[in-house]
């Protein structure tokens, strides 16, 4: 793969404006870190960088059609996030329409006690725990992994798992069910949760919802995060 076609338009079109808007420095970092997702799956063995058009995606749902395409969480970017945010690693990440999994060997390489993915499609599921025994080959971590084949409007949420994840994966209807089994599941166990939305398209759905009382913005490495709680979040 041609890491600069990421970007998504001519490089040196993209270099000029780059280095006149954020400088030099940022611009080579936003490039290493393309090229870190591009050479991901080379490294590890794994298969997360290819894409998958929401109308290619097989589930047994009626909200796939409020899905989106499949792409996989920029490895960069997250990690910094995880370092800024320092949150408890005895706690249970949940990536809330994990796909192939990219997000959760992240999260088991910064350490939580469990990680969760929570995806509808069969297909994803199966080769999301591929990538996980070829990644933890390469980057062993302690971390309890499980993957579940689940529409994430009726999964239910368990009572220890307090750091969500969504990496832009569903719209309006489905984030609106989301929030309401999360919400329902804090007053059922009070306890302190955090909701990590990356690229948050739906984010006022989520400011709205009167789950979070914390809304704090990060540009990361030029992804966007909306870091959601109901206590102060760290890191700050």
């Amino acid at each position: 793969m041609n890491p600069f076609r990421v970007l998504g338009k001519n490089p040196f079109t993209w270099f000029y404006h780059s280095t006149r808007s954020f400088g030099l420095a940022q611009t080579l970092t936003v490039i290493w870190s393309v090229v870190i997702d591009s050479s991901f799956d080379l490294y590890y063995g794994t298969d997360t960088v290819r894409r998958v058009a929401r109308g290619s995606i097989e589930a047994n749902s009626e909200n796939v059609v409020h899905s989106s395409d499949y792409g996989a969480s920029k490895a960069m970017p997250f990690m910094r996030l995880m370092r800024r945010l320092n949150l408890p690693k005895d706690s249970v990440f949940v990536d809330l329409g994990s796909g192939k999994g990219r997000a959760l060997m992240l999260a088991a390489k910064y350490g939580f006690r469990k990680v969760v993915g929570v995806e509808f499609s069969g297909v994803l599921c199966d080769q999301s725990r591929i990538n996980m025994e070829k990644f933890m080959r390469k980057c062993p971590s302690p971390s309890k992994i499980e993957i579940i084949e689940s529409d994430v409007a009726k999964y239910h949420l368990n009572d220890d798992e307090t750091v969500f994840f969504m990496f832009d994966p569903f719209n309006a209807p489905v984030l609106t069910q989301v929030l309401q089994n999360i919400g329902e599941s804090v007053k059922r166990k009070p306890r302190s949760i955090w909701l990590i939305y990356g690229t948050p398209r739906e984010q006022e759905i989520v400011a709205r919802s009167g789950v979070f009382t914390q809304n704090q913005r990060y540009m990361i490495i030029g992804v966007e995060f909306r870091i959601f709680s109901n206590e102060p979040v760290a890191g700050v």
